[in-house]
C-alpha cells in the first residue's frame, strides 16, 4: 500500500475502516503533516487486496465498525509504528535484500515514499509530460505544503538521468556542436 499510494507510514496505520472507500478505490488521509486533508486515489488492484485483507481481518475480529482502525495487528488493536518496522526489518532480511548500499545499512519503510515520487517523475518523463506543471500536482497528492517539501523525494536515480540526458538531446541535441560521445569522453 506504501508504495502504491506514497502514503506516509503513520499515515497508513492511522486510517480507520470509514477513511477506506474500496468502491470510489480511495483513501481519506485526515489532518496529518503540515495539517491537510486530503483524498488519494488508488488502482483496482490495490483495491483488490485490501478487499482480501479487510475480508480476513472481519473474520478474525467478527465485529467491526467504520471509527475502527482499518489495520490491526493479531491481537486485533491498532498496529504500532515500532513493530511495523521491525517485522519489515526482519522481512528485508529474510528476503535477501542487500541493504550494505543503503542509507545507513538499512531499508525503511519511508523509502517506500521516495520510490513512489521517484516512479512518478520517470512515468512522466517517459510520457513526455511537462514536468512544471505535474510538482505541483505531486506535492498536493503526497500532501506537502509546498513543491519545495516534495523536491526531497525526487532522488536522480539512473533512469530519472537517462530520461532526462534523452529528452535534453531531442529537444536541443542540434544546438551542441560535438558529438555528445566527445563530449563524455572528454569529461571523463
Amino acid at each position: 500500500m506504501l508504495y502504491a499510494t506514497g502514503l506516509r507510514i503513520s499515515e497508513a496505520l492511522r486510517l480507520a475502516i470509514r477513511d477506506v472507500d474500496l468502491d470510489g478505490r480511495t483513501l481519506f488521509i485526515g489532518e496529518t503533516k503540515f495539517f491537510k486533508s486530503r483524498w488519494v486515489p488508488f488502482s483496482a488492484t490495490l483495491a483488490e487486496q485490501l478487499r482480501i485483507y479487510l475480508a480476513a481481518r472481519t473474520n478474525a475480529v467478527r465485529v467491526a465498525n467504520p471509527d475502527d482502525p482499518f489495520f490491526i495487528s493479531s491481537y486485533g488493536k491498532r498496529c504500532d509504528y515500532t513493530r511495523v518496522a521491525r517485522v519489515f526489518q526482519v522481512l528485508v532480511r529474510e528476503a535477501g535484500i542487500n541493504i550494505s548500499a543503503a542509507r545507513r545499512g538499512r531499508v525503511r519503510l519511508h523509502d517506500f515514499r521516495h520510490t513512489f515520487a521517484a516512479h512518478c517523475l520517470l512515468r512522466w518523463y517517459r510520457d513526455g509530460a511537462d514536468l512544471q506543471a505535474k510538482l505541483p500536482l505531486l506535492a498536493t497528492y503526497l500532501g506537502h505544503g509546498n513543491i519545495l517539501a516534495t523536491h526531497v523525494y525526487l532522488n536522480a536515480t539512473t533512469e530519472l538521468l537517462r530520461e532526462a540526458s534523452q529528452r535534453f538531446e531531442r529537444a536541443y541535441g542540434s544546438l551542441v556542436v560535438a558529438p555528445l560521445e566527445e563530449i563524455h569522453r572528454v569529461l571523463r
